[in-house]
């Protein structure tokens, strides 16, 4: 063969191998490239907030955007599995700005005060945020800004002209917003409570009571808060024991609070700007289904063995887990968790810190968690820099300090901003607090679809060194519409009247409550709480009975409950409030009373 057909041939083989390998270059490219994405600004199929639909295609990208058709049709589009579906949907109340109006309730105004240094860099974030609420609750939101270096002052101000002139429903402070500071013994107590309180009772400079106390196990003189015994001798468990979570002395156990407060501040050493917008992503991810989390509870209890031993801690847990499962003093009741869905960490392991940190980078739902606090009096302790990448959603610290959001890096704020955390309610002061069945009636009641501000205001005032950190309109599941055949269905009284009463004197009604559905009811708890409507009208002292607050009651059986009143130092007038009843009930969970009496 003559050398220019070798050639020849050789070039040709080459020319269709780079063809080929070109080829298969660009059949894998297009394969790679083949799969369309797709993208929406609004998180899914929501005609209450205006989206954009974005569709990435091999070819090209394609933008959807949500818009109204007339005055009272939308037409929606949203993803489904990569690919743009559309909706049509009639709106009742009207189309605007490409998105269905919500039908606002009357009185359910709520206030976003939002510190300025933030706000333009955060707007998209927030009005995601807000048009869930506003969906989910029907609330009438408005925003107002201030500085940080503000007087807060100014700021009770303007939330209590707000709350007499519109009726407030709850407030939520985001970022850098200034808090009440009140003396406690040997430090501060950070309280938001400062403005819950309306009409100024409390006097930040007035709350300061020390007495001297001696720990024979260290050694060491400690000035508390309240009265030592006679022999101005206490031990350290004895501490822990009496020192419960702190509440104003001018603050009432008895009355409502006016509206709640919920605190958004991260306060950390990164960016505030981006962890308060990944926090407001996060939480829509949850409210829109993007995010789940397992139906589990995690517990870890580190107190120190030389404080309370042992056999107290075991106690401790035991208590817990009885309140979690629904087990009050020998009575069995529909709990929120089983036991096989409670998770403990043993303290007694070396690693038991590090244990907790990496169980909670797990999906659960509640946490509880005992242990930050004095050195000197716990044995293990959570520092900032450990806590990374968590992924739990609401819970409790127990603790002491770890909600003091005046400080850098707080605790409880990396749990929030720097994990998927959100809502905790936290201490910014050293705190201990007695186990009690109000820890298992706020997770029964999450567990029935109440949001947290309902349940705190039914299982404890919103107030105190306890604050409330994160989104309390969070909620675990939805609450049933409508009753079925093997549930219970409680019956009472819409009002209760006392009537005149004169002050000091004792007072008792009855009232049948019946069960009208089909299963055993079974009643957890009966509280009172009045709704105060003027400065002068204060209730402090209200010694109340009533005659069953734990019981069970069969299909079509009633019982008869009295409710004793005794009025002291009462001022004369009108006092309104009502008897809250916690139950079984799936679409009243929650069964209010209203009543009345008139102090004569």
């Amino acid at each position: 063969m003559k050398k220019s057909a070798v050639f020849t041939l050789s070039l040709l083989i080459l020319i269709i191998s780079a063809m080929l390998i070109y080829n298969h270059q660009k059949i894998n490219s297009f394969a790679v490239k083949k799969i369309p994405k797709c993208s929406d600004s609004d998180y899914g199929d929501e005609p209450f907030i205006k989206g954009i639909v974005t569709y990435e295609s091999p070819f090209r990208t394609i933008i959807y955007r949500d818009k109204c058709i007339n005055k009272n049709l939308l037409r929606e589009y949203f993803c489904s599995k990569n690919s743009v579906k559309t909706k049509n949907y009639k709106c009742d109340n009207g189309c605007e700005n490409a998105s269905c109006k919500y039908p606002f309730t009357e009185n359910k105004n709520v206030l976003f005060i939002i510190d300025s240094s933030l706000s333009q860099n955060i707007t998209y974030e927030l009005n995601l945020f807000k048009k869930q609420l506003e969906k989910e609750y029907g609330w009438k939101i408005q925003q107002k800004e201030f500085s940080p270096d503000v007087d807060k002052k100014q700021i009770k101000d303007y939330l209590i002209n707000f709350y007499k002139s519109n009726g407030l429903e709850g407030v939520y402070l985001i970022g850098i917003i200034p808090t009440g500071e009140f003396s406690y013994g040997y430090e501060s107590i950070l309280s938001d409570y400062y403005y819950q309180d309306i009409y100024e009772d409390c006097k930040e400079t007035n709350l300061t009571v020390k007495w001297e106390c001696y720990d024979p196990k260290k050694d060491i003189n400690l000035t508390l808060s309240y009265p030592c015994e006679q022999s101005g001798m206490i031990t350290i468990r004895e501490i822990i024991e009496t020192l419960l979570s702190f509440e104003p002395p001018c603050a009432s156990p008895y009355e409502t609070s006016p509206f709640f407060i919920s605190r958004i501040t991260s306060n950390s050493d990164d960016d505030n700007t981006e962890l308060i917008k990944r926090y407001f992503i996060n939480n829509i991810n949850y409210r829109t289904s993007n995010k789940t989390f397992s139906h589990q509870a995690l517990i870890y209890i580190p107190i120190y063995d030389e404080v309370l031993d042992a056999g107290y801690r075991l106690l401790e847990i035991e208590e817990l887990k009885n309140y979690l499962t629904g087990k009050y003093k020998n009575f069995q009741a529909e709990g929120a968790y089983t036991d096989s869905q409670i998770v403990i960490i043993d303290q007694e392991q070396a690693n038991s810190d590090e244990l907790f940190l990496e169980e909670s980078k797990k999906d659960y739902d509640y946490f509880f968690y005992e242990g930050h606090g004095d050195p000197s009096n716990m044995q293990k302790s959570l520092i900032p820099e450990e806590v990374k990448n968590t992924s739990l959603l609401l819970g409790t610290f127990f603790s002491c300090s770890v909600g003091r959001f005046t400080e850098k890096n707080y605790i409880a704020g990396e749990f929030i901003f720097k994990g998927k955390m959100l809502y905790t309610d936290a201490a910014s002061a050293s705190v201990g607090r007695s186990m009690s069945p109000s820890v298992g009636f706020f997770n029964y009641l999450l567990t029935r679809g109440i949001p947290i501000f309902e349940t705190l205001a039914v299982t404890g005032r919103q107030g105190g060194a306890l604050n409330n950190l994160g989104d309390v309109s969070i909620k675990l599941s939805e609450k049933a519409s409508y009753y079925s055949d093997n549930s219970a269905k409680i019956y009472a009284p819409e009002t209760i009247d006392f009537g005149e009463v004169s002050n000091g004197t004792r007072t008792s009604i009855s009232f049948n409550l019946k069960n009208d559905g089909f299963s055993d009811l079974v009643v957890y708890d009966i509280s009172l709480f009045f709704e105060r409507k003027d400065k002068d009208h204060k209730i402090y002292d209200l010694p109340w009975a009533i005659t069953s607050n734990l019981f069970r009651l069969s299909p079509n059986n009633s019982k008869e409950l009295t409710l004793e009143i005794e009025p002291t130092a009462f001022s004369e007038g009108e006092y309104f409030g009502k008897l809250m009843i916690i139950s079984n009930d799936p679409v009243y969970p929650i069964k209010e009373i209203s009543f009345k009496v008139i102090v004569i």
